[in-house]
């Protein structure tokens, strides 16, 4: 869980495509809309 696995933050145009990452990397509790 670093901060460089969350770049949805940091990267909002490609928020459901870092978060559909992270789900696979963290296993989806980082998933906050999809």
């Amino acid at each position: 869980m670093k901060k460089q696995q969350t770049p949805k933050e940091q990267k909002p145009k490609g928020k459901e495509n870092s978060t559909d990452q992270l789900d696979k990397k963290l296993g989806g509790p980082n998933r906050p809309s999809t």
